[in-house]
């Protein structure tokens, strides 16, 4: 029902679209309107042995490309043909018949988010009437098959080369009262990174769901090696909807490696009271505990309590903003107290981070992010005879350029700057990153 859905309506939808904004342009190539027109009257199996003929020749060129790609659809080389829809929007992206086309492929091969995304851009741009109905039969489709099926999943892979210049996050030079080693002094390396992330959720109602993910990350130093890390963190629970608030209910747990030996495991347990303020902002407010036990240095145990506030606005205007803020507070105490505990687990800590994020070109994503912390330690250190004060600061921006087939380029660049009154724990550190990810 659904692929007769498919060919049928959109068959349809071609002959009240006006081709002329479309393909036909004062050189309109002879071939390529023989192609259009072997579309037009449906004949797509003639179409598509056409399209492949030409492809070499016009491969790239989006009036050939458009027809392709509804001609490979329709005879079942559905990767293929969006592959082509999507080169068109890269060149046009109000192209609305390549975008309808595209949504037709996402929902063909069960896409049903991506299809969705699809068919309600186009529904932005005030379709004619009978496209309004045709589409939303495609998404009462896509409601039913979400009814019958309440699992969802899915995930990214991210793979980066980047440059540290601050790997141990240590002061660049010596200090006056201690004399440190050339290994504990600051100093950079490149890296190659890895981070793998998925999610599933089971919708056990129309109100309550449980979730799961998982998040693993390695970085591997060029000649630092004693610096790579592994860090695999892990969260599952449950979410309730209630008009516009939203409840959540997690366990949480990590474990993070430092040159393959154990390092440091938490143990968690949080809490989320998301609001909708409307349909354009939300406010979310947080509740985390957190149990941090460390391999090799018992006198770091500690307990961590911190309650969060953030708010996020969606924007108006031609470059989508996204705008996002917060602030925080906690508490981490030491299961053991002692000299060492005391002067460097035990504080109390508070910031907040605000940022944005705008969307210039389409499929062009940009990130800026500032952070600031303050920590004040309780206990006197036993060497400088003070206690300790942080003030911590780190301004990060990320770009992401989406490709073809779910791949996007990304890039950062990201400066964190710790000021103490303690000399040992000053340091600047400066990281960037270029790479891909891969959305599943």
């Amino acid at each position: 029902m659904a692929g007769a859905l498919g060919v049928n309506h959109f068959k349809r939808y071609l002959s009240f679209v006006s081709f002329s904004l479309l393909v036909s342009t004062a050189q309109a190539d002879t071939q390529i309107e023989q192609l259009t027109s072997l579309v037009n009257q449906g004949d797509m199996a003639a179409a598509y042995d056409l399209a492949q003929q030409l492809q070499p020749e016009y491969e790239g060129d989006p009036a050939f490309d458009l027809q392709y790609g509804i001609a490979a659809i329709d005879n079942g080389d559905i990767g293929q043909g969006m592959f082509a829809l999507e080169r068109v929007l890269v060149l046009r992206p109000d192209m609305h018949l390549a975008r309808l086309e595209l949504a037709r492929g996402y929902f063909l091969q069960g896409n049903d988010l991506r299809a969705k995304e699809q068919f309600n851009a186009v529904l932005e741009n005030n379709p004619p009437p009978k496209v309004v109905d045709q589409i939303q039969a495609f998404l009462n489709l896509i409601a039913s098959r979400a009814e019958k099926s309440r699992w969802s999943a899915g995930g990214s892979l991210q793979l980066a080369w980047g440059y540290d210049d601050n790997i141990n996050a240590a002061p660049e030079s010596q200090t006056t009262v201690v004399t440190l080693s050339d290994t504990a002094l600051g100093r950079g390396d490149q890296f190659t990174t890895m981070k793998l992330n998925g999610h599933a959720e089971y919708q056990a109602t129309k109100a309550q769901s449980w979730f799961g993910n998982a998040t693993l990350e390695s970085r591997w130093y060029a000649d630092e090696d004693p610096q790579d890390f592994r860090n695999l963190r892990g969260l599952v629970g449950s979410r309730w909807l209630d008009g516009r608030n939203r409840y959540q209910l997690a366990l949480n747990a990590q474990n993070y490696q430092l040159d393959n030996n154990d390092y440091r495991d938490s143990y968690g347990v949080g809490g989320q009271w998301t609001y909708a303020l409307s349909k354009t902002a939300i406010v979310t407010t947080s509740l985390d505990y957190s149990q941090l036990d460390y391999d090799t240095a018992d006198w770091k145990d500690s307990d961590l309590v911190s309650l969060g506030v953030n708010g996020v606005i969606v924007g108006n205007g031609h470059w989508t903003p996204v705008y996002f803020a917060g602030g925080f507070a906690g508490r981490e105490k030491p299961d053991s107290p002692g000299v060492l505990a005391d002067a460097g687990v035990d504080r109390l800590f508070f910031g907040g981070h605000i940022g944005a994020r705008i969307e210039p070109y389409d499929g062009l994503q940009l990130t800026t992010t500032l952070v600031a912390q303050r920590s004040n330690y309780r206990g006197t250190d036993f060497i400088y005879n003070i206690r300790r004060d942080d003030n911590y600061l780190a301004l990060a921006l990320d770009a992401s350029w989406k490709l073809p087939h779910d791949w996007r380029f990304i890039s950062g660049i990201s400066y964190s700057r710790n000021d103490s009154n303690i000399e040992l724990h000053d340091y600047d550190r400066t990281q960037v990153r270029l790479g891909v990810q891969y959305q599943f």
